[in-house]
């Protein structure tokens, strides 16, 4: 089971890989500034709401990049 989903995760193509390493490098950041916004500011709605848009993204960007790899 676990050499079938190696298989299909090296088997996905160049431009969907980057999509989804630069995405999760991307909401990592976003995740890291809300945090840091946590504990630093009083404004703990707006680092919530950072954090938890963050997840978001990266799920987003997670199923576009298999998306894109499915079509093309």
């Amino acid at each position: 089971m676990t050499k079938k989903i190696k298989e299909k995760i090296e088997n996905i193509n160049k431009i969907s890989k980057n999509i989804i390493k630069y995405g999760t490098l991307f909401s990592c950041l976003l995740i890291a500034i809300g945090v840091i916004l946590l504990y630093k500011t009083p404004h703990e709605f707006i680092a919530q709401e950072l954090i938890k848009s963050a997840v978001t993204v990266w799920a987003e960007i997670i199923i576009g990049g298999l998306f894109i790899d499915f079509v093309f």
